[in-house]
């Protein structure tokens, strides 16, 4: 269970325990006829406590409450200042704070960028023989541009040095139907750049994929995905595709582990103008649970 998941429900069954504990004896007496036994002790917090430090322990990165508080909760940022911003959800308005991409044709945020893009990544967690789960939520507005064949359009990768080229695990946008676009799981060159998963085109909602990787760079390296909340089949017929994840001289140095980018980044004169994403808090953790809700 999701760390805040666990947190609400300590904090309900807390505040039950204290408002029953606070009734006078006689109200309590008066309905000896259907008594309701309420934990109390140090077992019963010591228990919840264990609950939540299990949860916390299995979450190694959460940007929540950095969002919620109206920072962009992300240790490296680069983007052109002003083109992500903190915003209300523009769906349920008041219900939380997301990043909000805009980025025009123009922007880049440093030098020899040879295409537009903002980039916010976490510290690196994904070294060979790590087992970990990742979560991104996503919204792709109505107004969003109708994608085409030549010009790529990413918003997710797992990425790190010698940054030698497309990613072996990349989440992009391709063109879909209506002028909509779908989503997919795209690897690198030494693949042709295949797209072992693609969902369905996509709604103006919110999207949630996760995915979890073993990072290796042979065969035991691995990916699965959920997509909204259901594991998707892969191009193979199984639900796990198998490949190096880690691969010499285009993400891996042979040392330095791989970091989250939570990004847009797409090709230079494809789609002009300043086109809007969304993104909410990104998760990295140990378990499926972890990153999940």
């Amino acid at each position: 269970m999701a760390r805040r998941r666990i947190t609400r429900q300590i904090g309900r069954l807390l505040a039950v325990w204290a408002a029953v504990a606070a009734l006078p004896l006689a109200s309590a007496s008066a309905h000896t006829s259907s008594t309701m036994h309420v934990p109390t002790g140090p077992s019963f917090v010591g228990s919840l406590q264990s609950a939540l430090s299990t949860a916390s322990s299995n979450v190694l990165y959460d940007g929540t409450a950095q969002l919620t508080a109206g920072k962009i909760p992300f240790p490296y940022q680069s983007m052109v200042a002003g083109h992500v911003t903190v915003v209300d959800d523009p769906i349920n308005p008041g219900t939380r704070k997301v990043m909000r991409y805009a980025v025009a044709d123009s922007d880049r945020p440093y030098s020899g960028a040879s295409n537009p893009r903002a980039d916010l990544e976490t510290a690196g967690y994904f070294t060979a023989g790590s087992d970990l789960y990742y979560s991104l939520e996503f919204l792709i507005p109505q107004g969003f541009p109708a994608l085409t064949s030549h010009g790529f359009f990413q918003i997710s990768e797992v990425y790190g040095p010698p940054h030698g080229g497309s990613p072996p695990i990349g989440i992009d946008l391709f063109p879909g139907s209506n002028g909509r676009p779908v989503v997919s799981f795209e690897r690198s060159a030494p693949y042709r750049y295949d797209r072992p998963w693609t969902g369905p085109t996509l709604t103006a909602n919110w999207h949630t994929i996760v995915v979890h990787t073993e990072s290796a760079t042979n065969n035991t390296g691995f990916v699965e995905l959920w997509f909204d909340g259901k594991q998707q089949q892969m191009s193979n017929g199984q639900m796990r595709i198998n490949y190096p994840t880690l691969e010499s001289g285009i993400n891996w140095d042979g040392h330095t582990p791989n970091l989250l980018d939570i990004n847009q980044y797409r090709k230079a004169g494809a789609y002009p103008g300043t086109v809007v994403t969304y993104q909410a808090a990104a998760k990295v953790g140990t378990t499926l649970a972890s990153v999940m809700g």
